[in-house]
């Protein structure tokens, strides 16, 4: 009788043991797959702004380029207007001459 009790608790300490190892087994499954779920949610979110990263730093670029380009240019504008104006002084005193000899 007594080793028959000895045999039942066995059995049922077994039994217990088996689900609960089957429930930790079940708990850290869940957990992996929530760790897993969640690193893949950061790498998305990293990638996401490496892109936005990228796109402002091109942006900054061409904006840089735009303004260079920009300065170049009224650079160039007032370089040709200074041209202008010497190229009509320089007409207008032909003028000048021109009617002080008729």
């Amino acid at each position: 009788e007594l080793e028959k009790d000895i045999r039942e608790l066995k059995s049922g300490h077994e039994s217990q043991v088996t689900r609960f190892q089957e429930e930790i087994d079940t708990l850290r499954n869940q957990v992996q797959e929530g760790h897993r779920a969640r690193v893949e949610e950061v790498a998305k979110m990293t990638k996401e702004y490496e892109e936005k990263l990228h796109n402002f730093k091109v942006r900054a670029a061409h904006n840089s380029s735009a303004d260079t380009f920009k300065r170049k240019l009224a650079a160039e504008r007032q370089e040709h207007g200074r041209e202008v104006n010497r190229l009509q002084q320089q007409i207008a005193q032909l003028q000048g001459r021109g009617r002080k000899k008729f």
